[in-house]
């Protein structure tokens, strides 16, 4: 009963708001009136409804807030400030209608799963700090994401928030990124800083707008996934640190036209180059030891040039190259150039082997 009271009594509030703003819109009403008589005037405004509004609530404790009932839908958002220490936060639940939308705008940070598949439009984090882990969590309904201030950001914090624009930074506070973190987000222009320590597995998957023309030089590996489909990313060499590059690592990523992997990196796993369709030319330090991934560098179409520090041949996967038919250069050290020849899968490419003079 007291859910049901504490309901009625904000449908009540919400009426006069609604009637307020009408009359902000030089339309006669009253607060005593119903909801039967109010909404027809909203719906009869000249140019659509777009801009009339529930006045701004701040949100200061758990529970589930309706944004209206009586099926409503003569909103086009909802203002809702969310208060800091709020430990899980409430339900948002819109009845009935179809076209609300809440605007939010935080007076903190963001709780784990507060907007999961809420209906927010739009996302003010000004007085934010931290997003915590799923704090944003599969929500494409977010058009906007308002964050002129750097952020932390836990795992799965943005991730799925593929309709979002806006621009995010991390802070430099903050040097690991989780899982995820910003999976998925197509349209998020996203600035990292050069403390970044890792970057685990699904970061940045499929970030088409991420055009980084190099990565954080602190990086050790770079795991599955992390940079799948970002096709406007525009490295040109791998941090000095890395050692192994996991699969699907950078699959997709048809921006990257040349790339330099230092001596430290041992292992390309499966697929980590596969359908970098602009990539060019591949230099590969002398410290591999693994090119043993299914299609590593399958379907490069424009890969012309491949070289390769290594006296001793690396283990090489028998698909490493399929697909990729613009290959004209396999450049090895001329003292090897006879080893690289006849070495297993190396063998099928002796034609194109050229030794490197002075190695």
């Amino acid at each position: 009963m007291n859910k049901i009271a504490s309901q009625l009594q904000e449908v009540v509030k919400q009426k006069k708001q609604l009637a307020t703003n009408l009359n902000v819109k030089g339309v006669s009403a009253s607060q005593d009136e119903t909801l039967n008589t109010l909404v027809p005037k909203v719906l009869s405004i000249a140019g659509g409804t777009s801009d009339i509004k529930l006045g701004t609530k701040e949100i200061t404790k758990d529970g589930e807030y309706f944004a209206y009932e009586d099926s409503l839908d003569g909103y086009s958002s909802i203002n809702v400030n969310v208060t800091k220490d709020i430990d899980f936060l409430a339900k948002f639940v819109i009845e009935g209608g179809t076209s609300t939308y809440m605007n939010v705008k935080m007076l903190g940070d963001v709780p784990e799963y507060a907007f999961n598949n809420a209906k927010v439009n739009e996302i003010d984090l000004t007085l934010s700090k931290e997003i915590a882990s799923n704090g944003l969590y599969n929500n494409d309904k977010i058009t906007k994401i308002i964050a002129p201030n750097p952020l932390i950001a836990g795992a799965y914090a943005f991730s799925g928030c593929t309709n979002a624009e806006g621009e995010v930074t991390i802070s430099e506070e903050q040097t690991e990124l989780a899982d995820n973190v910003f999976n998925n987000c197509k349209k998020l222009k996203i600035n990292l800083h050069d403390k970044i320590t890792n970057i685990s597995k699904y970061c940045f998957n499929n970030c088409e707008t991420i055009d980084w023309e190099y990565l954080p030089p602190l990086l050790p590996s770079v795991y599955v996934y992390t940079f799948y489909k970002c096709i406007n990313l525009k490295i040109t060499e791998l941090p000095v640190g890395i050692r192994e590059l996991s699969q699907y690592a950078f699959s997709y990523c048809s921006g990257i036209e040349t790339l330099k992997i230092h001596d430290n990196c041992t292992t390309i796993g499966s697929y980590v180059f596969r359908y970098c369709t602009g990539l060019k030319e591949v230099e590969i330090g002398t410290g591999i030891k693994n090119i043993n991934g299914s299609y590593c560098f399958g379907n490069c179409t424009a890969l012309e040039k491949f070289t390769i520090h290594a006296i001793t041949p690396p283990s090489l996967s028998s698909s490493a190259f399929t697909y990729s038919t613009a290959l004209k250069e396999i450049r090895v050290p001329a003292s090897a150039l006879e080893t690289y020849k006849s070495a297993s899968n190396w063998s099928k490419h002796a034609d194109i082997m050229i030794g490197i003079e002075g190695e």
